[in-house]
């Protein structure tokens, strides 16, 4: 996720860089992000579904709380940025949605790191 939050901070970039006038590079950066969004989401979710029941990360219920209302939120306002309804090709989405993808590359390291130390301690 980092890695693509990485690249995806170069669209925009790219797009006005290849003369795209600046509302439509933020537009068509907060299409492809929110594809890439769609995408990756279902990707985890079978990737999440297709493992034993007992290698699947424990996500604590109150942070699903959170995280799921705040994907939804992020990507509408990426998809309304996209279609011109929310706003008219501005740059608030996509940092949004970047600055999203860094915080949640963090939360996923930090579990990383919380179930190596369990099996080390188990092992």
């Amino acid at each position: 996720m980092s890695i693509a939050g990485l690249l995806f901070s170069f669209v925009p970039i790219l797009l006005y860089q290849l003369g795209a006038p600046e509302a439509l590079a933020w537009r068509c950066s907060s299409a492809a992000l929110a594809v890439h969004w769609i995408v990756d989401t279902v990707r985890s979710r079978r990737a999440f579904a297709s493992l034993p029941h007992d290698d699947r990360p424990q996500v604590a219920r109150g942070m699903m709380a959170v995280l799921a209302p705040a994907w939804v939120a992020i990507l509408s306002l990426l998809v309304g940025n996209a279609a011109g309804a929310v706003y008219a090709g501005e740059s608030a989405p996509v940092l949004v949605a970047l600055v999203w993808m860094v915080a949640m590359s963090a939360y996923q390291f930090a579990a990383l790191l919380r179930v190596l130390q369990q099996r080390t301690a188990a092992g």
